[in-house]
């Protein structure tokens, strides 16, 4: 089954999200209630994509980059 790029997008945010809560209330030091839980995961699920999207970026640019040195040097 192959899933188009946006139902990807969507179920990685939402699996992330998932994720951020269940750590906050659950397996953090100091736990969260559900209500802040929610809030900070909320905040933090589009954070965490854009680093994410960033790393991914700067990766390629910098690989791009390599292979272009690679070639200028034969």
């Amino acid at each position: 089954m192959s899933l188009s790029k946006p139902v990807k997008y969507g179920l990685l945010a939402i699996g992330l999200y998932v994720a951020g809560v269940l750590y906050l209330r659950f397996g953090a030091a100091d736990p969260l209630g559900w209500d802040k839980a929610l809030l900070v995961s909320l905040l933090a699920t589009p954070v965490v994509l854009l680093w994410w999207w960033a790393r991914d970026r700067l990766m390629d640019r910098a690989r791009r980059a390599g292979e272009r040195h690679r070639i200028a040097r034969q």
